[in-house]
């Protein structure tokens, strides 16, 4: 199952490649992403699932191939197929190492994901907040300027203080 979900994965992205490497005049691109947008937004298909597909399969990939370690790893030993039936404590130890490894390999996968999260609508809605308050501050600001510096300019014609302090041409040093 992992060979087959990743030999699909490779082959939609190299699918993927060839397709998009025919996009290269910009009217080209302009128009599929105009019928790409145009197209019903269905929960199970739409243009985002069909770019998402090789990085799905992949993903189920790796959920196999690791299904199927784990139950090599901690297959029971045979005595019929020449076993003695327990291999020791160092046996033991192994399975119980390569268990520990996969544990400590999925929580960082999961702080991983959480991190990510934070990159998300969140961190838009904040920049949001940021940019309205900023430019709240820039009304402000220019509306006190306006009637403090009216007639006070520079060489360039623009306000002294529309420049910032390091260029600015009155200041003597630079900062």
């Amino acid at each position: 199952m992992s060979l087959l979900s990743a030999l699909t994965s490779l082959t939609l992205g190299c699918l993927y490649l060839i397709r998009f490497e025919t996009i290269r005049r910009t009217y080209k691109a302009i128009q599929w992403s105009s019928d790409a947008l145009k197209t019903s937004h269905t929960a199970l298909w739409n243009v985002y699932n069909l770019l998402a597909l090789p990085s799905a399969w992949l993903a189920w990939s790796l959920l196999f191939f690791v299904v199927c370690l784990m139950s090599i790893v901690w297959q029971p030993i045979d005595a019929t197929i020449g076993g003695t039936g327990s291999l020791g404590p160092l046996h033991l130890a192994s399975k119980i190492a390569l268990s520990a490894l996969l544990f400590v390999g999925m929580v960082h996968l999961s702080y991983a994901l959480v991190a990510f999260a934070g990159y998300g609508s969140r961190l838009d809605k904040k920049l949001l907040k940021k940019l309205q308050s900023f430019s709240g501050d820039i009304e402000t600001n220019s509306a006190t300027n306006s009637d403090n510096d009216n007639n006070d300019s520079n060489d360039s014609g623009l306000p002294n203080n529309s420049m910032p302090r390091s260029f600015n041409s009155s200041s003597s040093t630079i900062v």
